[in-house]
């Protein structure tokens, strides 16, 4: 089998801040780094928890589908609309527990390298990969999305799940993705986007919050094509599947409104952290915002250019995964 393509540039791709402490004034995370940190728990109960490690909301193709079946077959509808071949070489842009990464080693034969911001997660995802017998195939480092650690021209697909909604600097990272992105190459990413229309105070107050809860910084489909245009990359599709997430959406805020009187009580006693207690408050919110329409959950897909499909191979700097 052929290892993994790597190609490490400059920077250490390896970011790291403290949470916030416990206490009962409500201070937002200093990073996205602090805010998996500071939910982990919680996040590791609800996806682990259900014995898969498929760390995002699943898309429905039938209300009686299980959210296990439900974040499957989002999985693979990212990797099939990403054109995925068995030559390639994917990034996986804030992989999670890997378990996308895993599906592009299984399912599809390629080879796969995802990038997370928490340690904890990369050392979760090579454990998983070891588990489904694909460690060769599926590697996992700890970077910042907006500073690859990679090569130009490196990579043949990116897929990104709810993981650029957390970038504050779209211009930067549209930027590196065009940079890492092999000619021909596609990125295919599913995730929130704000409306393009502006609602009201309460409604945009409201939006507000829940982007603080989930340190995200929603922007429309508009502005990433504009961005990402600038940057070399044309947005050539965009598809609205916030019907087919909405049970996802309705299991999240369910639970947090079953669970919100022992968070409540648990923050203000200090055994809840701020942000895990920002985290309930903004997911009970979720289904009213989306019936709203002041967000979507959209797969947007973006071509580089056109050309000949790239496909390098080189031997990885890095050691196997223990």
């Amino acid at each position: 089998m052929t290892d993994l393509k790597y190609e490490a540039s400059n920077g250490t791709g390896s970011p790291s801040a403290n949470g916030p402490k416990p206490g009962k004034r409500i201070n937002p995370p200093s990073s996205v780094t602090a805010f998996y940190e500071a939910v982990r728990l919680d996040n590791k109960l609800l996806a682990l928890g259900n014995g898969y490690p498929h760390f995002h909301l699943g898309y429905y193709s039938s209300e009686r589908m299980s959210h296990k079946d439900a974040a499957l077959q989002m999985s693979d509808l990212v990797c099939r609309n990403a054109q995925i071949q068995g030559d390639h070489l994917v990034l996986d842009l804030g992989c999670g527990y890997g378990a996308v990464s895993i599906d592009v080693a299984k399912n599809f034969g390629a080879q796969a390298l995802g990038i997370a911001n928490s340690f904890f997660f990369v050392r979760s995802a090579r454990k998983f990969a070891r588990k489904a017998a694909v460690e060769n195939q599926a590697r996992f480092v700890a970077a910042d999305m907006h500073c690859i650690p990679f090569g130009d021209d490196h990579f043949d697909r990116v897929i990104a799940i709810e993981s650029m909604s957390h970038s504050t600097d779209l211009e930067t990272l549209y930027g590196e993705l065009s940079r890492i992105l092999a000619p021909g190459g596609l990125v295919v990413v599913a995730d929130f986007f704000r409306s393009s229309s502006k609602g009201d105070a309460s409604e945009e107050d409201a939006l507000a919050t829940w982007e603080r809860g989930w340190c995200m910084s929603l922007a429309a489909v508009d502005d990433h094509r504009l961005v990402a245009e600038k940057a070399g990359l044309e947005l050539t599709v965009s598809q609205d599947i916030s019907a087919q997430v909405a049970p996802s959406v309705v299991r999240l805020s369910r639970l947090a409104n079953v669970f919100f009187p022992v968070q409540r009580l648990a923050h203000y006693c200090g055994f809840r952290s701020d942000q895990q207690y920002l985290t309930a408050q903004a997911t009970r919110s979720m289904m009213e915002l989306w019936a709203q329409m002041l967000q979507f959950h959209l797969v947007v897909f973006a071509k580089r250019n056109r050309g000949v499909m790239v496909s390098h191979r080189r031997p990885s700097p890095y050691p196997p995964s223990d």
